[in-house]
Order: C-alpha cells, then sequence, then structure tokens
C-alpha cells in the first residue's frame, strides 16, 4: 500500500499545516512565464504541493499543458534542471524532470517539518496523508506514507487511528511506517526520513510512555544505501587527484549537490536513542564525506572526466587545479593606503 500525500482534513489541518509550513511557496505560477520556468516553478512548489487546496493539481496540469506543443516535454529541447545525458531522472524530459525535482523538495521539505515538531500531534497530522483514499492527491505521487504491516488505505487508517489511543498500536505503527520519495512511478525508501520520523515521534511522547521505556525493535539499523556512498566520499584521497589519481568509481555534478538529492550529500540522521559513541561515528563519516564532496578539486576532477585521455593519466583540463591556484589577496579598496601603494606607486 502507497498513500499519496495531499489535501489534510480539517481536523488536523492546524497542526499538520503549521509543521509543514504550507502556504510559503517560493514561486508565483499565476505570474507567467516560459514553459522552462513554469516547470522550475513546479519544481519548486515543495510545501504547497502538501496541498492546503485542490488549486495543486490544477496548477500542475496547467504546468504540464505549457510543457506541450513546440517545446513539449517529449521533444528535444533544452531541460529545465538538468542536462541531457546525465540519467538523473527516470526519463529525459521536462515531465520526469520536474517530478524528480519535486520528489526531492518534498523530501527536504518533510525533513525540515519533522525536524521542527515539538509535540506529537502535528507527526501524527503528517503520517495521516498516507492512510487517506478520498484525500485529492498529488498528480505524480512523489512522496507517499507507507507501512509494511498493511496493504489498503483502510487498513493503514484503522492502525493509524488505533495508535493515537493505543500503546500496542503504536508500537506497530512506529516500528513499520515508511516514507517513500522520488520521481512520480518511482519512488523509494528515503531511510533518513523515515528514521527521523520514527524517532523524533518517539521523543515526543511522554516520559512515562511505554515505548519510551523500551525502544526495541522501533528502529531499523543503517542500511548500505546510506552509509556506503558516504564512506566512498571519506575514503576519497583528495590531495591525490591533482596527481592524475583515479577514483575507480563513477561520478556525474548531480551526485555531489543536495539540492539536486546527490546521494553522497545524505542528510545528518537523528541523535536520539543512539549511544553517544555512535552518533559521534556518524558526525565524523559525514564531516569527511562533505569535506570531499565540495572540495573544489572533486567538482575539477569529475568535469575532467569529460576530457579526451584523462584516464590515460593525461592532464588535459583547462585550469589550473584549485588547490594549485595561489591565493590572491583582496583587492584594495579605491582611497586606501593600499590602494595607492599598488596603483600610485611613488
Amino acid at each position: 500500500m502507497a498513500g499519496t500525500a495531499g489535501v489534510i482534513p480539517k481536523e488536523i489541518a492546524g497542526p499538520a499545516s503549521a509543521a509543514l509550513g504550507i502556504g510559503s511557496g517560493i514561486y508565483d505560477i499565476t505570474q507567467g512565464g516560459s514553459g522552462q520556468d513554469l516547470a522550475m516553478g513546479m519544481a519548486s512548489l515543495a510545501n504547497p504541493a502538501f496541498g492546503t487546496v485542490y488549486a495543486g493539481s490544477q496548477l500542475a496540469g496547467a504546468a504540464m499543458d505549457a510543457l506541450t506543443g513546440n517545446r513539449g516535454p517529449f521533444a528535444q529541447t533544452p531541460l529545465p534542471i538538468v542536462e541531457r545525458g546525465m540519467n538523473w531522472s527516470v526519463a529525459e524530459n521536462a515531465s520526469s524532470q520536474t517530478s524528480k525535482m519535486r520528489g526531492v523538495q518534498l523530501a527536504q521539505s518533510l525533513q525540515s517539518a519533522i525536524e521542527r515538531a515539538t509535540d506529537p500531534v502535528s507527526l501524527y497530522g503528517i503520517a495521516a496523508m498516507g492512510g487517506n483514499p478520498n484525500w485529492s492527491s498529488l498528480p505524480t505521487g512523489e512522496l507517499q506514507f507507507t507501512h509494511r504491516d498493511t496493504s489498503t488505505p483502510e487498513a493503514y487508517r484503522q492502525l493509524y487511528t488505533a495508535a493515537r489511543t493505543d500503546p500496542e498500536a503504536l508500537r506497530r505503527f512506529i516500528s513499520g511506517v515508511g516514507i517513500q520519495t522520488g520521481e512520480g512511478g518511482a519512488t523509494t525508501e528515503n531511510y533518513p526520513l523515515t528514521d527521523w520520523y520514527r524517532r523524533q515521534l518517539v521523543s515526543l511522547l511522554p516520559a512515562e510512555s511505554p515505548l519510551r521505556q523500551d525502544m526495541a525493535g522501533l528502529f531499523a539499523p543503517i542500511p548500505t544505501s546510506y552509509s556506503a556512498p558516504l564512506q566512498q566520499m571519506a575514503g576519497i584521497n583528495l590531495a591525490s587527484l591533482p596527481l592524475g589519481s583515479q577514483l575507480g568509481f563513477g561520478l556525474s555534478p548531480e551526485d555531489l549537490r543536495g539540492d539536486l538529492g546527490g546521494i553522497y550529500a545524505q542528510p545528518m540522521l537523528s541523535a536520539f536513542g543512539r549511544t553517544p559513541a555512535e552518533y559521534q561515528q556518524l558526525q565524523q563519516l559525514h564531516t569527511k564525506a562533505k569535506a570531499a564532496y565540495t572540495s573544489p578539486d572533486l567538482a575539477q576532477y569529475v568535469d575532467r572526466q569529460t576530457y579526451p585521455g584523462y584516464y590515460a593519466g593525461v592532464d588535459q583540463g583547462p585550469v589550473p587545479w584549485p588547490s594549485q591556484v595561489p591565493v590572491q589577496p583582496p583587492e584594495p579598496q579605491p582611497g586606501t593606503p593600499e590602494w595607492y601603494a599598488k596603483y600610485v606607486p611613488l
């Protein structure tokens, strides 16, 4: 069963809307613009796409209409987000890329909402979006709440409802709830979001709650899909890149960008329920990985992979490696002694 995000019912609209920051979209689609602008606008509708109004699906339809015709979503024209040949989205067309970007931004919006939550009611309201088949859903389903023990929306809703008052039902709900994000029709389990949701919900329960007293089985272990990319990044010897060293694995610019959902720019996990030693290891891994995927030298390496002969060890890049460029002093301000010394020497 996979419930999709949609219009939040009145009984939980307050807390859930506040938690998600609904209504703070950064693109006014009514202003018009080109089909490309409209596609980017849809990609930026992270918060309103959770659906405070039914107009969300209408806006999506308008965006898709604008992408048809001579510059249609399946035409061989410049794409709105990522260049062709990068295999960033399932298909190399504007509709596919727009859906992928919407999924990335929905995940980031939900991550922020979960972290900001201060009571379990708001988190219950968010999870309710997975269980009601009558709610208007996102046009292409980039965010879904699921549960391993339910196969229908009704079963999900029954479990979710029971979890509000029954500690055992709540234990079952938390231990099996999952969040999937991604391009519509191709969503996958989002471990950081799922883990954050479970841990944050438990952390906001009263201290005397049976789940706070016994957290066994509530949280899943860290999967290799999360840790392996970070370990791969952390293991890069950045100093060897300017010498022509090979990484042994492929990279694209999109892999390294968190705003495009790059697998190496993974969000930090919650500290709740983890031992200090475990959390410290996570922090150290993230620090080393971030130093690599944000390194100008690694970005330069990725760019140079496109130059013929580079894999043969021939350095054919157009500019020096960033780490080898001498640091230039800042330009002096006009009228200062430093400016006169540089430009009006005696």
